[in-house]
């Protein structure tokens, strides 16, 4: 082992020796640097170096000086590193990997312990380690610390570090720092830019002065001092000549501007005001705070601009604040907070960035409308049919992809389908967001002749494990934000990071693709499928128990596509936005493959909460139609904040009660739109019924879609009941799907025919027209009497509908000894006999009343947007024990 190390480092030291002068050499043709206090450079190793960090060039710089003088294995982040021009660094500096802190997740989090716990062991062995403390490049000319405290958990740990500080001037105001934008620089296109300018003036640029400056730090600077106040330290040593001007140096030495004028620095107050954010949100943002700080005072937790760094709390324990809030409220953070206004934004739903309203992509727009339908056998022929019938018109966009065309998705989809065929098992995960990427990955399956599996990562880790098990899952394909985001794997499931596949196809092979297409040759020949195969396997919400997998067929998913067409006959001009999840059957299959197949459009964004950017979306790209639960949707039409959406016209809710305000917000900033109802089931494609532009009659399911039985029946003798009774609901028709594949069978017999039982209770009146009563398991039984838990929910939930940050009231119960337990949860400081008495005034009898009413912060929702049930029931029997 040791000769094997020993023959490593003499091979990378080689490799050293001769790649070194060259990359110096490049270096000096655009810099001049001079590296002083060279004596502080102790030979014996154990040294840690710190440097501040002016721009993003100046860790090449930093590593390259030091090297000629000492090895030095220094800390980069992992991104970073993944530029092409910066890949050889890890290799040859054996340089210590750290995740990017200012996007938070799980995995990050461990990342980073990982990192100050190789750090330490590499100064314990003596190694030269080169540690940024910042751990960001300056934003203003001078070096801020914040509260990144990685430095001092360091030197608190290492037995006998050697601390040497470097200070360097002279790159504040390149390309590559933020002074010459006035934030992040954009560093591909301006290395390529410098390039080209080093080739134009054969090496001869204009030089930029650069100083490195070598100090070393006595111990008794930084023993024994609190994190912030060695921050502080630090940040005076940096900054002890001063803030640094920004200084501009031409690329060119004959030709183009001499002078620039620089922009103002960027600010980082918080743009949040406390009116923004409802107080219940702020006071549960205060508890998460004071669990890490409990001597912080209330008055201290008031202002919105209050850094959290004054808070005391530090850059790894403001990543557990954002994970705490994301798992108690469902909030996810784009960022790592850096002021209490930044907190309350996650935990209010408010952090997505608000896009400014510029113009689409070229290329967007239809310049005629026409009648679609779907033709074919099969998910996958209607899509090709709709390839080969306009080929460059706009398919899908979002902010990760971009926007891409109809034969962009397929080439794309044949691309990645290539790399699927050969893997072993007949199914393929797809754990994704609504996305181009997820609607790429689902047609590269169907291509490579795989089973889609939706994978629900929101549902934890041991319902994706069991999901794997029941289908002999052996790959998934998901991204590294989702990886890092979740921060856990699943036994015997190995992920197909979508980032490593494409870094894989060529363009000569995104060429052939193409021809391939064009050609209808390989896999872009007509579709050898039949209409009864299995187009996707789904899973149940779990709201009420664990997950069920449900497969959906070809023929499934295309009749009730078609069903809904024939209800709403669109043009081909529609604009769909998409923010539900691909594992729900609505996103999928009706904010996804509806328009892909019929010729649509589609915007889609990764996350259902960012309501801002949601609404942004809808007025930028002209939405037409929005498909949704009436929660997301009434926050997505809030957060339009007195626009008019002018071009949408159709709005379809279902999943959950709508409330009469949504429809009363709709009339105020879309004059335009309808508001229809429908009620689906993930078994049944998902749509089952819905309201009808004819007959909309609000608070009602609607009609069955054409093409669709149903039968109201007694639910325990199975007997067809009269208009107006209120018994379960049966479905049939070739929307039904052909059975679970880890459940019992859910199908009945009546009438010499199979039904499908759906569990839900509902009346039918003489026109057809279905409304919902609540879900057979949410009927509790006592003394014979069948007691609606949804009936006692609906007048206290007209009394408090929910806001803009969900639902305020839920009931849920269970069963004991003879008799009913039922349990109120509220958001509300509400009293039990006026509970009780409201109860009575809606007309309920004695049975249907309220045990205990429970306070919750907010009320748990799926990743859905449905109310949690099975966890609130999972509540109410704890409080039995």
């Amino acid at each position: 082992m040791t000769e094997r190390r020993s023959g490593g480092r003499w091979r990378r030291d080689r490799l050293l020796r001769t790649v070194l002068p060259i990359w110096w050499w490049l270096l000096r043709r655009r810099y001049r640097i001079e590296l002083r206090g060279t004596e502080a450079l102790d030979r014996s190793g154990g040294l840690l170096i710190l440097p501040n960090h002016p721009a993003y060039i100046d860790p090449v710089i930093v590593t390259l000086a030091l090297s000629r003088h000492i090895r030095v294995r220094p800390v980069y982040e992992r991104d970073m590193v993944d530029l092409p021009v910066l890949r050889l660094l890890p290799e040859l500096f054996r340089s210590i990997p750290m995740p990017d802190l200012s996007k938070p997740s799980p995995k990050a989090r461990q990342q980073t312990e990982v990192a100050l716990g190789q750090v330490v062991e590499a100064l314990d062995a003596g190694d030269n380690v080169i540690l940024w403390p910042a751990g960001r490049a300056q934003r203003t000319g001078s070096e801020s610390l914040r509260d990144t405290f990685g430095t001092a958990k360091i030197l608190e740990r290492a037995v006998a570090p050697k601390v040497v500080l470097l200070r360097t001037r002279g790159l504040w105001g390149s390309r590559l720092s933020y002074a010459f934008l006035g934030g992040p620089p954009r560093l591909v296109r301006e290395v390529l830019r410098g390039i080209a300018a080093a080739l134009g003036c054969l090496l001869m640029m204009p030089k930029r002065e650069v100083t490195l400056t070598l100090e070393p730090l006595p111990e008794s600077a930084w023993r024994g001092r609190s994190p912030a106040d060695l921050n502080r330290e630090l940040e005076a040593l940096y900054n002890a000549p001063g803030p640094e001007a920004p200084r501009f140096v031409p690329l060119l030495p004959w030709v183009g501007p001499r002078q620039y004028e620089f922009p103002e620095p960027v600010s980082f107050e918080s743009e949040i005001a406390p009116s923004d954010v409802p107080p219940m949100t702020r006071k549960h943002v205060a508890g998460i705070l004071r669990r890490a700080r409990p001597e912080l005072e209330e008055a201290a937790l008031e202002d919105p601009d209050t850094s959290l760094e004054s808070l005391g709390i530090d850059s790894l324990t403001r990543m557990d604040l954002t994970l705490a809030i994301e798992r108690d409220l469902g909030h996810p953070s784009r960022r790592v907070p850096v002021t209490l206004g930044d907190l309350w934004a996650q935990a209010g739903g408010l952090d997505g960035p608000s896009e400014k309203e510029t113009g689409v992509p070229g290329g967007w727009g239809r310049d005629s409308s026409a009648p679609i339908d779907i033709s074919g056998e099969t998910v996958l022929e209607a899509f090709l049919h709709q390839v080969a019938k306009k080929p460059s018109a706009a398919a899908a966009i979002d902010d990760l992809s971009g926007l891409r065309t109809y034969e962009q998705l397929a080439v794309g989809a044949w691309a990645i389908a290539r790399r699927l065929v050969d893997l072993e098992g007949s199914s393929v995960g797809i754990l994704l967001p609504a996305s181009v990427a997820a609607d790429v990955s689902y047609l590269a399956c169907l291509l490579a002749g795989k089973t889609p599996v939706m994978l629900n990562g929101t549902t934890g880790r041991a319902n994706v494990q069991s999901a794997a098990e029941t289908l002999g899952l052996r790959h998934a394909i998901t991204g590294r934000a989702v990886l890092d985001h979740l921060g856990w794997d699943v036994e015997g499931v190995e992920w197909l990071e979508l980032e490593t596949m494409r870094k894989s196809i060529t363009k000569l092979e995104l060429l052939g693709g193409l021809i391939a297409r064009r050609l209808r040759l390989g896999l872009f020949r007509d579709p050898e499928g039949r209409p009864d195969d299995i187009a996707m396997i789904l899973f149940t919400s779990g709201s009420e128990r664990a997950p069920k997998a449900v497969p959906l067929t070809h023929r499934n998913v295309l009749s009730d596509l078609r069903g809904l067409l024939e209800v709403f006959p669109l043009q081909d001009d529609a604009v769909v936005l998409s923010f539900l999840p691909p594992f729900h059957a609505f996103g999928i299959n009706i904010t996804s493959l509806l328009p892909l197949l019929a010729g649509a459009r589609i915007v889609h964004h990764k996350d259902p909460t960012e309501f801002r950017a949601l609404a942004d979306k809808l007025i930028r790209y002209g939405v037409t139609v929005l498909p949704g639960t009436p929660t997301f949707v009434a926050r997505i039409l809030e957060a339009l904040d007195g626009r008019e959406a002018e071009t949408l016209w159709l709005v379809v809710v279902g999943a959950e009660i709508c409330p009469p305000s949504l429809a009363r917000r709709l009339a105020e900033v879309a004059p335009r739109a309808e508001l229809h109802e429908g009620y689906g089931t993930t078994e049944c494609s998902p749509l089952v019924s819905c309201t009808r532009p004819d007959v909309n009659l609000s608070g009602t399911l609607g009609r069955p879609l054409p093409g669709v039985d149903v039968r109201v029946v007694d639910p325990d003798t199975l007997a067809p009941l009269d208009d107006g009774e209120r018994g379960l609901l049966l479905v049939a028709g070739e929307i039904v799907f052909p059975g679970y594949l880890n459940a019992p069978s859910p199908f009945v017999t009546v009438e010499s025919r199979e039904w499908y039982a759906t569990g839900d209770l509902v009346t039918r009146d003489a026109s057809g027209t279905l409304r919902f009563c609540g879900r057979m398991k949410r009927f509790l039984k006592a003394g014979g009497e069948m007691i609606s838990l949804p009936a006692i929910e609906g007048p206290l939930a007209d009394r408090f509908p929910p806001t803009d940050t969900g639902p305020r009231v839920a009931v849920e119960g269970v069963e004991e000894e003879g008799r009913c337990r039922i349990v109120l949860f509220t958001t509300e400081e509400l009293a039990l006999d006026t509970v009780q008495g409201w109860l009575r005034e809606a007309g309920l009898g004695p049975l249907s009343r309220i045990d205990a009413i429970e306070h919750l912060e907010e009320i748990p929702l799926l990743g859905t947007g449905k109310t949690d049930y099975r966890t609130l029931r999972e509540q109410v029997v704890a409080m039995r024990r």
